[in-house]
């Protein structure tokens, strides 16, 4: 299986992207899914891995009793109602443990513990560029000072305040800044980590991401009574809420529902009898898309704007580029021209010819239309290159 995950986020390009906003569910073996973590989480503790929604039930809920467990959670988010956020607070405090590793934690479970979250700057900056990007565990003491790390979005969530009374850094981003922290709560502990994509398939399958994950977990008790993996999105009680639920706890309700249900299957039954009217034949419908175009184009010609139509082509061939050969069109030099030849196959000089052209045009207040002329055929050869 490691081997498959591997082919597929490497197969074709190694710097092939996921998903961005995967859903790190345990039973999906996709890059950003969390199977693996999953599977390796049994090696961390001396008690089997119990999904919640096993135990948890409407009716249901050992959460509200046990003492010495340990309940998991890997998401993106997680966000809590008055009663769920009472029970975990309660849940904890008797004396159990709770992990989170998610992008956004409910901000009132932090309020209550004095942590409050956000981002590194120097990070935030650079999401919208995929790169290489690191954490690592604080305690170099005892496991050094390796950085695991892997070719995505940067690790920038972080933990900003947090009581140092109570509280502990356990892992830091590679800017050295709080990206994992312990809190005492009563008898039991809270586990706050703002890196879910470190637990998915995709990381711990990179290079030897494997240690950050024991290292991650060691903090918890290994001998934990039971290890709840927080497979449904509510904490304490089950996500099978829906819109009949409500007829089905109030008898009149649910009589209702029943006698409309019915009336309306004895309506399709008997009324599919009658006899339908002739459906008139409607001509086909027209394809506007030519004349919209040249009614556009004509707008602009009648303007002579020709700088303007001159911007929109080479923005749009831009795009064009990012999207077809995953080129940083940022910074226009002479690496960019470089790359781009190569990846396309067009020589160097036409792309060269074709970006002093559109710097002329950018820097130019008004133009001609035979710049404008000139530059639609570099771009339209560059296309049929």
């Amino acid at each position: 299986m490691a081997t498959m995950l591997l082919a597929s986020c490497f197969s074709k390009d190694k710097r092939r992207m996921p998903r961005m906003n995967p859903p790190y569910r345990y039973t999906d073996k996709e890059p950003m899914g969390t199977n693996i973590a999953y599977r390796l989480l049994p090696g961390e503790f001396t008690s089997e891995i119990t999904l919640a929604s096993k135990k948890i039930t409407a009716n249901s809920n050992p959460l509200a009793y046990v003492k010495g467990t340990a309940y998991i959670i890997i998401d993106r988010e997680m966000n809590l109602n008055d009663d769920e956020l009472e029970q975990l607070l309660s849940y904890v405090y008797r004396g159990n443990e709770f992990f989170i590793s998610g992008n956004e934690i409910d901000y009132r479970l932090l309020d209550t513990l004095g942590i409050r979250s956000g981002y590194d700057s120097t990070l935030a900056n650079a999401m919208v560029h995929k790169q290489n990007t690191s954490l690592q565990i604080a305690d170099t003491g005892a496991y050094g000072n390796a950085q695991h790390g892997f070719f995505y979005y940067p690790f920038s969530g972080v933990f900003t305040t947090y009581n140092r009374e109570n509280s502990k850094v356990l892992g830091l981003n590679e800017n050295k800044l709080p990206n994992y922290i312990g809190v005492k709560y009563g008898k039991g502990k809270f586990y706050f980590h703002s890196a879910p994509a470190a637990f998915s398939n995709y990381f711990l399958l990179t290079a030897d991401n494997t240690e950050y994950f024991s290292q991650v977990f060691s903090y918890l008790n290994k001998d934990a009574n039971t290890v709840y993996w927080g497979d449904i999105h509510k904490f304490g009680k089950k996500g099978d809420f829906s819109a009949l639920s409500i007829f089905w706890k109030n008898p009149l309700l649910k009589y209702a529902l029943l006698l409309a249900c019915t009336l309306m299957l004895l309506y399709i039954a008997f009324g599919s009898k009658r006899k339908r009217r002739l459906i008139p034949e409607l001509a086909p419908n027209t394809n506007a898309s030519l004349s919209f175009v040249q009614t556009i184009g004509n707008l602009y010609l009648q303007k002579k704007d020709n700088r303007n139509i001159a911007v929109k082509k080479m923005t749009y061939f831009l795009e064009w580029v990012r999207n077809s050969y995953h080129i940083n069109t940022n910074n226009i030099n002479p690496e960019f021209v470089q790359a781009l030849s190569r990846k396309s196959g067009v020589a160097e000089q036409r792309v060269q010819l074709l970006m002093e052209k559109a710097s002329y045009i950018n820097n130019s207040d008004s133009i001609t239309d035979h710049d404008l002329f000139e530059l639609n055929n570099l771009i339209d050869e560059f296309y049929k290159t």
